[in-house]
């Protein structure tokens, strides 16, 4: 696992806050990223006043209330909500958060003709992967064990959100599309 450690930009004058310095204990008795998020950082209100304020910047309530009903919410989410990989358990619990909100957000907003899904991507090279120095080692691995034997491209996701941002999904609502070239049906 992945142990935490802190990374920012400072002076070396300045101070570690409160936060910080808790982190670092934690930290060096061996805690986890995980296990120190689960202390320090989520607990149900930090939860709700994040979603709230997702749902707040979206606006979709109010535009529907105000007369402009209908619309779909697109999420990139990941494999990660099916499958565990190990030192990502944060990466895996923000992406499970966000299923669980799509699921929520297609309940409540399905009164105003709100759509909500969520798309779950395989592995796809993107501006990210470019400029790593273990892409290719990556690339290989995913065509391995990947039943189209290649990895997913940017026009490979353009689709499906086209569908999901469309009026063709119209009575599509609370779902995770995947697209991964079928690895999550592979057992390998």
């Amino acid at each position: 696992m992945r142990r935490a450690r802190i990374v920012k930009a400072r002076s070396s004058a300045e101070p570690l806050s409160d936060r910080e310095l808790q982190v670092l204990r934690l930290a060096a008795a061996g805690a986890t990223n995980v296990e120190i998020a689960a202390r320090l950082f989520i607990t149900p209100g930090t939860v709700k006043n994040h979603l709230t304020s997702i749902m707040s910047k979206l606006g979709v309530r109010d535009r529907a209330q105000a007369g402009d009903p209908g619309g779909s919410i697109v999420v990139c989410g990941s494999l990660s909500i099916f499958q565990g990989r190990q030192g990502l358990e944060h990466y895996a619990a923000a992406k499970g958060a966000l299923n669980a909100m799509v699921k929520g957000l297609a309940v409540e907003m399905g009164q105003y003709g709100v759509r909500a899904n969520m798309i779950a991507p395989g592995f796809i090279l993107t501006g990210m992967t470019d400029d790593n120095p273990q892409a290719e080692g990556m690339k290989k691995h995913f065509a391995a064990i990947t039943p189209l034997k290649r990895p997913g491209y940017m026009a490979d996701i353009q689709g499906p959100a086209a569908y999901l941002a469309s009026d063709a999904s119209s009575f599509h609502t609370g779902d995770v599309l995947v697209v991964d070239g079928g690895r999550t049906v592979n057992s390998q």
